[in-house]
């Protein structure tokens, strides 16, 4: 299997060897590049193909850019063959990890201390060229004897390393066969090397991206429960000792035992002595295998590792797969954007197209054609810019822009913002029950209005509960689910397994073969995509061209709570940017004199009075319990008898009169200050 760089394109350790640099030295590839350059070391091909690129992803339908259909049925088997090839490898990674580890503990009252696995969980760990996670995908493809190199005497040992695999296949013979798609004939050339090479390295590299942060997000609850349930000297001590993981160590009257336990889990996660704990953690072996541990006492729920669903996946295509899937002559003198038409030339004629076909449907109708444009979707790319591939379910696309990152430019030094002339100010306040509640303040003797989004709106137009009837009657899925339901994976995956096996040509068709689940998706991905789109447009339009100040609130908040539907809560800031840009570009300004974002401190700005400065109660609700939605203010109730106020609108008063001390230099607001 080929790993790493594109023919042509430079390492760091080839570039030194070049310049005559010694290996062992810490070295930037700009600053290699540069040198090399400025010496002559190497052609402009190369350098072209080594420069750092910037990416960004534009998301549209494949009908849309790639019209040729032939090409479309082509693509259409490879994402269910390659779709199929991930489902099975995620399969076989748990069946190994249950052989080597052995079946999750069921839940005790005590558990006894964790002691390190690494013998164990280093297999699965392994990061190694040809590993373990990249065999599971598809071993047959993978020879038993050792392959020669191409244009050398040498011969590179491509087999299965682990011979777990083989087991594991045999052991499961017929789910295995059953699973295993027709591979072969999607893409295939006898002699060579296929374009599955670059397909598996794909799916190799998203389900170790999909291990880490399935792992990783579980941290802090793991180690809660694991806190709660280990064995201690002292089981008095428990809540303080629990407490110290969290915050700096301090003298305490403690069981040495115990103290030395605490003081071992917070070198594990690399805390030191007077730190908090911390928010992200080095993805290592060792915090690996702790986590992989607290599993197999069954702390952590689920599997040992990922298991995917049956399911359309976006599937990985680059002209060296493109090359395997439609054959070496429709591919012979042709680049990857001229191949599927995504050429800044094609793409003109395209825009062209649409343009002539929209004005002749909409003849007399010249509002409703200026909004079927405006959501035509993508119509040209930047100047400058390459594509060089995209993913695909066979409905979505993902295109891939790549464009060089200018390495001459000289690094601009901080400047100090001049001020800026009469700008609006706006408070944000985000959360879970509303995306954002704003507070408008056009003019500073007047009170500002409110803009906000709400979870019931957001769903209302992402048509949520469309797609929930539409779900309700696929009687299919339901009963499928229902029937795998009863094999839980965490404990019986190898019935899981035969379940799956039982039921797979449902399974198949269902998720697979129709495309109706598929196209929901991309339609629910432009439904949110617009719905935050508007939202966010309306709080620029309210500047109406004038400079804007935005202070947003820089708490974090979990997507959803327990019984709750998810919000976009860290999806904002992206979609702040984009209205940023389109800001700038209709109004034709320079950023820095006209839209400034500031992080703002939510420290009691949801529990004091925004026009008062007074703490607020949260008034009881006719069920008899506190609300979560208001709270009651004195101050408010005495000046106008409206003692309710909506929570969120409170904030976001605070919000913006703490961007508003930010802004002009003054202190914040003294109720609003931390202690």
């Amino acid at each position: 299997m080929v790993v790493g760089l594109v023919k042509g394109q430079l390492s760091v350790a080839i570039l030194k060897q070049r310049l005559g640099i010694d290996s062992k030295k810490i070295c930037h590839l700009k600053d290699l590049l540069i040198e090399a350059l400025a010496k002559k070391l190497l052609t402009k091909e190369e350098f072209d193909l080594t420069v750092p690129k910037q990416e960004s992803v534009i998301k549209c339908y494949l009908y849309s850019m790639i019209t040729d259909k032939e090409y479309r049925e082509k693509i259409e088997k490879y994402v269910l063959a390659s779709s199929q090839l991930y489902t099975r490898g995620s399969y076989i990674a748990n069946l190994i990890a249950l052989k080597i580890l052995g079946p999750v503990e069921q839940q005790q009252d005590v558990i006894p201390r964790y002691t390190h696995n690494l013998g164990l969980t280093q297999r699965l760990f392994d990061m190694t060229e040809n590993d373990l996670f990249k065999q599971i995908f598809c071993p047959e493809r993978w020879p038993s004897e050792p392959v020669k190199k191409k244009n050398s005497k040498d011969f590179r040992n491509t087999s299965i390393l682990l011979e777990d695999i083989k087991n594991i296949v045999e052991e499961n013979r017929v789910v295995m066969n059953n699973l295993r798609p027709d591979w072969e004939n999607v893409m295939y050339t006898p002699g060579s090397t296929s374009g599955w090479d670059n397909n598996i390295n794909r799916m190799y590299s998203k389900y170790r991206a999909n291990i880490q942060t399935s792992l990783m997000n579980h941290i802090p609850a793991m180690l809660i429960k694991y806190l709660k349930k280990v064995e201690m000297a002292n089981d008095e001590s428990r809540p303080l000792l629990a407490g110290m993981i969290q915050r700096p160590l301090r003298p305490w009257i403690c069981h040495n035992n115990d103290f030395e336990h605490v003081v071992y889990l917070r070198g594990m996660f690399g805390q030191e002595k007077d730190k908090y704990f911390p928010k992200d953690f080095e993805y290592t072996v060792k915090l690996f295998d702790f986590i992989i541990g607290l599993k197999r006492l069954g702390l952590g729920g689920g599997t040992y590792l990922p298991v995917c669903d049956f399911g359309r996946k976006y599937c990985y295509i680059d002209f060296k797969v493109a090359k395997g899937l439609l054959g070496c002559d429709e591919t012979k003198g042709k680049t990857f954007s001229e191949l599927f038409g995504l050429t800044k030339e094609a793409l003109k004629a395209r825009k062209k197209r649409l343009r002539r076909e929209l004005r002749q449907r909409y003849k007399k109708n010249n509002k409703k054609m200026k909004k079927r444009w405006a959501n035509t979707g993508l119509c040209s790319i930047p100047r400058g810019t390459t594509i060089s591939s995209f993913e695909t379910d066979g409905v979505g696309m993902s295109i891939v822009i790549k464009k060089p990152i200018n390495i001459f430019a000289v690094v601009k030094k901080e400047t100090i913002l001049l001020p800026m002339n009469n700008p609006v100010n706006i408070g944000v306040d985000d959360g879970r029950a509303k995306a954002l509640t704003a507070a408008i303040s056009t003019n500073n003797l007047k009170k500002p209005v409110h803009q906000m989004l709400t979870r019931k709106k957001y769903y209302f137009e992402m048509k949520h509960n469309i797609r929930m009837k539409w779900e309700r009657q696929r009687t299919i899925a339901t009963n499928v689910n229902r029937l795998l339901s009863l094999h839980p994976k965490s404990t019986d995956f190898a019935g899981y397994l035969e379940c799956v096996n039982a039921n797979l040509q449902d399974l198949r068709n269902e998720y697979l073969v129709d495309k109706e689940r598929a196209f929901w998706r991309m339609r629910l991905y432009r439904l949110k995509t617009r719905s935050l789109d508007k939202a966010i447009q309306k709080l620029f339009d309210a500047a109406k061209g004038r400079p804007i100040v935005f202070g947003i609130g820089n708490a974090k908040f979990a997507p959803n709570g327990k019984g709750e539907l998810s919000m976009p809560t860290t999806m904002l800031t992206r979609f702040f940017k984009k209205g940023m840009q389109r800001y700038i570009k209709k109004n034709n300004i320079v950023l820095e004199n006209h839209v400034r974002f500031y992080s703002i401190d939510e420290f009691k700005t949801t529990q004091c009075c925004s026009r008062g400065g007074e703490q607020t109660t949260a008034p009881m609700t006719s069920k008899g319990v506190r609300s979560r939605r208001l709270r009651f203010s004195n101050y408010c109730n005495e000046q106008n008898g409206r003692g309710l106020r909506d929570r969120d609108i409170q904030a976001a008063e605070n919000m913006l009169w703490c961007t508003q001390a930010m802004y002009y230099g003054y202190e914040r607001p003294i109720y609003l200050q931390r202690p």
